[in-house]
This record gives structure tokens, C-alpha cells and sequence, in this order.
């Protein structure tokens, strides 16, 4: 469970997010909104990238930001990259799985499994700075997953792959969303809303200055 109590977010003169109170429950979560209307800043916030300028965030009951036990529960998997260019991308999703905590054999483990779950376990041995966009996406997706997060931030995860990767990708979540609702949290930013999502999913409409609207199953 994720909550917002009256949480406010201003960059200087500038409102991010204003006076939002919610409850974001286990299970499969889609985030819409307009541009500007603070999807990404309140996704920062639950990650731990920032703190409120009021109010309170809690992950599971715990603060996010700056805390290393919620980084152990959570995965992300930004709109952006920040790669070690001339890393494998096997090598990257690897290195992140050691520094989980997960002994070589384990991080091997789980590497291999992550990239064949993502599409990429025949192509993944290349350095990262050949890859394509949807390529780099799939690292990003394998990077999020591959420690079992409780959590899972997804911002606009689709993005950048292509028809087949996309069916691929919600056939992937199907599954997961119709396990028990009570032991994980997907987080989805979508551009709009995407009838291919499983129909317990739950909208969260966000507004700067109306805060959350929730449409759950």
C-alpha cells in the first residue's frame, strides 16, 4: 500500500503536485493524466528521488525518501536511461542484481531469467551503446524486475517498443495482475487509458490542483 497524506510538491514558485491525500492499493495501478499535471513528480516521490515540501509519503509504511529498506522493495524503470554505455546490457542488469544483494550465482541466475522474460536473453551479450530504443527500454524493464520487487514503478514502460515487444509486455503483466492482489504494487504512467490491460486494474486521474480521482476494480 502506498499513501499520500496532504503531500505537496513545489519547485520553487512552481506547484508540482498540491495538496494530495490518497491510497494507492496492492495490485495493478495506471496513472493518467495531462502533461504538467504532476504524474512524474508524484512517481519521484514514491521512488524516494524526492521529498515532499509538505505532507507525507509511506511505501509500505515507510518513508521513501533516502531509505535503503523501501530501494529493497522497490523497482523502477524510468522514462530516461543512464547507462554504463560500454557495459552488455547482461552485464548491466547483472551488476544491478550484486548490488541487491544477490551472490554471483544468484545474479547470474536471475540475469538470465530477467532477459529472457524481456526478449532479450540471444542479444544482451552487445555493449548497450548499439542498442535501440526498444532494445535500451528492455534493459531498463529487466534492471526493474530482476530483484522481485514488491513495488514496481513503470513510467511509460511501453514507450519505445514495438507492436509485437507491447503485446509481448501486457501478456507478460496479465499474469502478474491476477495473482493475489495483497503482496505487490504496479505502477503504471500510461498515456491514455489502454483497453489491453487486465480488468483489475485500477486509474488513478491525476490533477496538479484537484489531486487523485481513483477508478479501482
Amino acid at each position: 500500500m502506498i499513501t499520500f497524506d496532504r503531500v505537496s510538491r513545489w519547485y520553487g514558485q512552481v506547484i508540482g503536485l498540491n495538496d494530495v491525500s490518497c491510497e494507492i492499493p496492492t495490485g495493478l495501478t495506471a496513472l493518467l493524466g495531462v502533461n504538467g499535471a504532476g504524474k512524474s513528480t508524484l512517481m519521484r516521490l514514491v521512488t524516494g528521488q524526492l521529498r515532499p515540501t509538505t505532507g507525507s509519503v509511506r511505501v509500505m509504511g515507510m518513508e521513501p525518501f533516502a531509505n535503503p529498506e523501501v530501494y529493497k522493495i522497490l523497482g523502477y524503470c524510468p522514462d530516461i536511461d543512464s547507462f554504463y554505455e560500454y557495459m552488455s546490457g547482461r552485464r548491466f542488469v547483472r551488476l544491478l542484481g550484486r548490488m541487491a544483494g544477490y551472490s554471483q550465482s544468484e545474479a547470474n541466475d536471475r540475469t538470465e531469467q530477467m532477459l529472457q522474460r524481456v526478449g532479450m536473453a540471444d542479444r544482451a551479450h552487445k555493449p548497450i551503446a548499439g542498442y535501440s530504443k526498444g532494445m535500451r527500454q528492455r534493459i531498463r524493464l529487466a534492471q526493474s524486475i530482476a530483484h522481485g520487487p514488491r513495488v514496481l514503478i513503470l513510467d511509460e514502460p511501453l514507450n519505445g517498443l514495438d507492436p509485437i515487444a507491447r503485446s509481448e509486455a501486457y501478456k507478460e503483466a496479465v499474469p502478474e495482475a491476477n495473482g493475489p492482489r495483497n503482496s505487490w504494487s504496479w505502477i503504471f504512467r500510461m498515456p491514455e487509458v489502454d483497453r489491453r490491460l487486465p480488468e483489475n486494474t485500477g486509474y488513478f486521474f491525476v490533477g496538479r490542483h484537484t489531486g487523485l480521482l481513483l477508478y479501482a476494480p
